[in-house]
């Protein structure tokens, strides 16, 4: 039995995957802590985690090539199943971020401004990519300086971007409404 009068026994450590507060560093997960993300539609939560290092920003990237319309990549909150349709649509940015270590992924519009919101001065400045897709010309884009996020950014353009990663944490039941599912 573990207790604290018995040296010999060690005592219970605390889980490692208990979360330090938004914007601080995780050490167990190597990277800053952004919060708990939640997509409505389907009901899934997750951690995001900003991780850090250089190899996870990149600094003068397209989007995919300009009036390439992708099938999907449209979620607000999904930058993982976003990232994935960007993937499958070929795009080099994706292929990028996919190629690092540990499930990376373009953050969406939702995790884009988390990250504004908790982790403002770990981003560089400029405008950064976003997984949201608006149109078959431009995507969402996030400028860190004052949290403005724009629609009028050609996908051929070259901006930052960063990778992020998850852990799924919980999948609620969506909410119905009265004569029909949410």
């Amino acid at each position: 039995m573990q207790t604290p009068d018995n040296p010999a026994t060690p005592l219970a450590t605390q889980a490692t995957n208990t979360p330090p507060a938004p914007g601080q560093y995780w050490p167990e997960q190597a990277g800053w802590y952004i919060g708990i993300i939640c997509n409505p539609i389907n009901g899934q939560a997750w951690h995001l985690i900003q991780p850090d290092g250089d190899e996870f920003a990149f600094s003068s990237t397209a989007w995919c090539k300009e009036g390439q319309l992708v099938d999907g990549a449209i979620s607000i909150y999904d930058g993982h199943a976003n990232t994935l349709d960007m993937l499958a649509a070929k795009s080099p940015l994706a292929k990028k971020i996919r190629a690092l270590p540990g499930d990376c992924y373009l953050p969406s519009r939702a995790e884009a401004l988390a990250m504004f919101a908790t982790a403002k001065a770990k981003q560089a400045p400029g405008w950064h990519w976003t997984s949201t897709q608006d149109s078959d010309n431009n995507a969402w884009s996030q400028y860190f300086r004052n949290g403005y996020q724009g629609n009028n950014v050609y996908k051929g353009a070259k901006a930052r971007a960063r990778a992020v990663r998850r852990l799924v944490i919980q999948s609620f039941s969506p909410l119905s409404v009265e004569g029909g599912a949410a």
